[in-house]
């Protein structure tokens, strides 16, 4: 795993990009869900909030581009989440859902907003094949 720095350098060049792709994007959502989670307090020249919000932005200027792209609309779930926007989070993840119902990721992120929102009953996660995208969810969930 890259350290926190160049985790921090790769996130502010994905997010400098004039016309980032959707790989870019991508890879700047995970970067932002890999940095919540870390102690940022040795490195208090990089704001967090702002890189985030921007990483938010891209995912919607995605949408914009492509507004049935379950990927995007799953990772974003995944995203607005984890940054506590709870009830964004979930419609995004209904819309994922609407879009892609045979992915398990989709469902278990729905599930995943319904218990953060505390919405009972909790999404049942039907029984999927496994696959190699789930095999791949399984080991990294945010993965496709």
């Amino acid at each position: 795993m890259p350290d926190i720095s160049q985790q921090i350098d790769s996130l502010q060049r994905l997010c400098s990009l004039s016309e980032p792709n959707a790989d870019d994007v991508f890879n700047a959502g995970r970067l932002v869900m890999d940095l919540g989670h870390r102690d940022l307090r040795a490195f208090p020249r990089f704001d967090f909030r702002a890189a985030s919000e921007k990483v938010r932005r891209l995912y919607r200027s995605l949408l914009d581009a492509q507004p049935g792209d379950a990927r995007c609309l799953n990772d974003l779930s995944a995203l607005l989440l984890s940054c506590g926007e709870l009830k964004e989070g979930r419609s995004f993840a209904l819309m994922a859902l609407a879009a892609a119902p045979g992915i398990r990721t989709v469902h278990e992120n729905l599930r995943i907003a319904d218990f953060c929102c505390q919405i009972s009953p909790l999404h049942e996660v039907p029984p999927l094949a496994p696959s190699e995208a789930f095999l791949l969810a399984y080991f990294d969930p945010h993965a496709h």
